[in-house]
């Protein structure tokens, strides 16, 4: 055979190994033909070539086959591994010439793992051992990595020696990197898969069997996936639902219908959750299966019924906020007129009650009604007040003298009593004043409800115990049953009817009680009663606010110049006449610039303001009065004042005035507020 035979014979040789390669990726059966083939005419070899082709069933994969010929290259080495041939399609493979890469084959070899037994491969290939195909990665020319499959078998001589190995050697660098990428998308979606916090299970559409879970699916019914996996869509939904579930999944299977909202499921427990059925009808193993994907609505009923319960008291404070901005203007309406029968009752007790000791009697009896209506307007002004987080000195005591007045009234009507018993001399703690007293008002309310209508009595006590103060609010109501007790201060918790309780009010009566480095517990037996117990240590800082007084009971004479300001005809009158009568020369104003210009002119010892007032306020009018220096006691007389408060009008008259005296008022506590502050005890 000459030179140029024997080159075409070696390329059509190579077409053969790689057809019978990347069709069968089996060892050389055709020995003969391997031993032979240097010896065979250009026509014999292209009569061999052209009836193995034509019996090649695809032929897409022939094309495929001889597209891939830059792809490959032949080679033959001795049995010491060093190439004796290599194709020319080398350079297009790996870059090399076909003189570059004539050397061992070690050479090329990269720290792949795969090339560990490359060496073994060869040394039983030496050894006339048929090797299967097996993979290896090649350095090319650029120091790049390539990888390979190679298919060789032994060459041997005339006596069955082995000379030499030879070999087909088939880039897959793009298949490699095509199957790790789906390896890795693989694992991307089973981790997906196997990690969503969705259950996804896949069913067979004729018979409603589940062939595959994932685990969270398993968690949110109660099974083990095996277990899952050995049921129907009919055992994991209620009976009572099943018509329109299987309705629902033929429609699904039919490709008609997607979601399914808030479907009631069955766990294996036999509890019911509600869950969003998302479905897709797709053919897993040629067998056409709906694959659902549940989400279990539990947590989000959870937060949306949080949601419209945070809603309803932002809607419920923004309203309490509303009624105690009316409630301050209203207190100005109801005790103005309160401090005109106040007023009168009380000269009418001066003038004729020692001689007509019955009419003294009727005067107690109104003025007892007064001091009613003046604890139910004061409270539901407090109680509504527009509050923030702010720290103050909390004063218990009357915090539940105040809560009583507001709610004693409504109770009684339900035959409901309540009465206090304060051993506690102690009794100022550190706190916000409104959270406080939501949490009073709260347990007055559970204690009413617990009377279901009956009659009964809320009993409060107060006691002090080492630097601590201790209050019990106790009933005689239904009692809680045992197994209630331990969740009674969770959140939404109630033994309520619907509508009735929010379960709420405990669990944020224990947040703001613990916010103060208190504790609440619970005693209570069913049929019997409950107390409520409440700990919270004292305050450091005891000192009373400035203008808080005691109601002062102490006459004496004054000396000195007046001026009442209101707009009231009728209070002033009573001032002007009370002040007299202590021995002040008084002048009167009915407005704030009217008393502006008069004490611009005359020097006035006691100034005597009313805040709520037409043309100028009381804040506006006292401010006037700071610019111009003088040093007269100023003393607010209002209706409309919540003295407690921290902030606002309370903060106001604890810098800008004297002293303050609430409407209705007697002369006496009058008097005594004017003789201390004369004699600056305040």
């Amino acid at each position: 055979m000459n030179h140029s035979n024997k080159n075409f014979s070696h390329i059509l040789y190579f077409i053969f190994r790689i057809q019978h390669t990347i069709i069968s990726y089996r060892h050389f059966e055709d020995r003969d033909f391997f031993m032979n083939f240097e010896k065979m005419t250009r026509e014999d070899l292209i009569a061999e070539l052209s009836k193995r082709q034509k019996t090649t069933e695809d032929e897409m994969v022939h094309e495929r086959l001889m597209s891939s010929l830059s792809r490959t290259f032949l080679y033959r080495h001795d049995i010491n591994g060093v190439f004796s041939y290599i194709s020319p399609s080398i350079r297009k493979v790996l870059g090399y010439s076909q003189e570059e890469f004539l050397k061992h084959f070690s050479t090329y070899l990269t720290d792949h793992p795969m090339n560990a037994k490359v060496r073994e491969h060869t040394e039983l290939s030496i050894r006339g051992i048929p090797q299967p195909p097996y993979e290896v990665e090649l350095y090319d020319k650029t120091g790049a990595k390539r990888c390979f499959e190679v298919t060789e078998a032994p060459v041997k001589n005339e006596r069955g020696q082995v000379v030499a190995v030879e070999g087909v050697a088939h880039d897959i660098s793009e298949r490699k990197l095509a199957e790790e990428a789906h390896l890795e998308s693989e694992a991307r979606y089973q981790a997906i898969f196997n990690g969503t916090v969705d259950g996804i299970i896949i069913a067979d559409q004729k018979t409603m069997r589940f062939n595959y879970a994932n685990p969270a699916s398993c968690k949110m019914f109660g099974y083990s996936r095996e277990e899952l996996t050995n049921i129907s869509v009919l055992e994991i939904h209620p009976k009572d639902q099943l018509d329109y579930v299987v309705a629902d999944f033929e429609a699904q299977s039919r490709g008609e219908k997607r979601w399914s909202i808030n479907i009631p499921c069955l766990r294996k427990d036999g509890s019911i959750f509600y869950s969003d059925i998302y479905t897709i009808a797709v053919t897993v193993g040629g067998v056409p299966c709906n694959v659902g994907i549940f989400r279990d609505n539990t947590e989000r009923d959870r937060l949306q019924k949080e949601k419209d319960e945070i809603q309803k008291n932002i809607f419920q404070s923004a309203k309490m906020a509303s009624i105690g901005e009316l409630a301050a203007g209203v207190g100005h309406e109801i005790n103005n007129p309160l401090a005109i029968i106040y007023g009168y009752t009380q000269q009418i007790r001066t003038n004729f009650a020692e001689a007509r000791p019955e009419l003294g009697r009727t005067l107690d009896k109104i003025e007892k009604s007064i001091t009613r209506i003046r604890n139910i307007v004061d409270g539901l002004r407090t109680f509504a007040r527009t509050d923030t987080n702010q720290v103050e000195n909390v004063d218990i005591k009357k915090m539940i003298d105040d809560s009583i007045a507001l709610t004693e009234a409504i109770y009684r009507n339900e035959h409901v009593n309540m009465t206090t018993l304060h051993q506690a001399e102690e009794v100022t703690v550190s706190g916000n004043f409104g959270k406080m007293q939501q949490v009073i008002i709260n347990l007055f309310s559970n204690a009413k409800d617990a009377f279901a209508g009956k009659p009964g009595t809320i009993l409060v006590e107060t006691k002090n115990e080492e630097k601590k103060i201790i209050m019990t609010i106790s009933d005689n109501g239904s009692g809680i049953k045992e197994e209630h007790k331990p969740r009674i201060f969770d959140t939404f918790f109630t033994t309520k009817e619907v509508g009735k309780g929010t379960g709420l009010g405990l669990a944020i009566t224990q947040t703001i009680i613990a916010e103060m480095k208190g504790t609440i517990s619970v005693q209570s037996e069913y049929g019997r009663g409950t107390t409520f117990t409440i700990t919270l240590p004292l305050a450091e800082n005891k000192r009373r606010p400035i203008l808080e007084i005691k109601k002062a009971e102490d006459t004496g004479t004054l000396h000195g110049r007046a001026i009442v300001i209101d707009d009231e005809d009728d209070i002033r009158d009573l001032v002007r006449r009370d002040l007299k009568e202590f021995g002040l020369e008084v002048d009167e104003a009915v407005d704030g610039p009217s008393a502006l210009e008069k004490i611009k002119k005359n020097k006035y010892d006691y100034i005597l303001t009313d805040l709520r007032m037409p043309k100028m306020s009381g804040e506006v009018l006292i401010s006037e009065i700071k610019k111009l220096g003088g040093r007269e006691k100023i003393i607010i007389i209002t209706g409309a004042v919540d003295t407690d408060s921290a902030e606002g009008h309370g903060q106001y008259l604890k810098t800008c005035s004297d002293a303050y005296i609430n409407k209705p008022f007697s002369k006496k506590h009058l008097c005594g507020i004017l003789t201390k502050i004369s004699k600056k005890a305040i």
